[in-house]
């Protein structure tokens, strides 16, 4: 999908920054992958470098890359660990007590 998005906006060379959030995962690996090798220690360092698993993030981010070079934009890549708000379908409380 990344790739399919920089391929549409980066011919016409308005697209000046890319941001790209993903996540925790990109320095745990995905769920399937946690506890199978070597956890890194925190705090989590960009000079860490990558897990030895396949994760779609680092796919992400190469695609990123690929396109901040040849379209000639600026890029960052943000890594929360959580990210707090309202979106439709998230868990949230739910109860069938009348409100008091």
């Amino acid at each position: 999908m990344v790739r399919h998005v920089m391929d549409a906006a980066g011919p016409a060379r308005t697209l000046t920054h890319a941001a790209l959030v993903t996540g925790l995962k990109h320095y745990l690996g995905p769920f399937e992958a946690y506890a199978t090798g070597a956890v890194p220690i925190t705090p989590f360092r960009e000079e860490q470098g990558r897990q030895p698993v396949d994760n779609f993030y680092y796919e992400q981010e190469d695609r990123l890359f690929e396109a901040a070079q040849r379209y000639g934009f600026g890029w960052s890549v943000h890594r929360p660990h959580t990210i707090i708000g309202y979106a439709l379908g998230n868990c949230r409380k739910r109860s069938n007590a009348t409100p008091r």
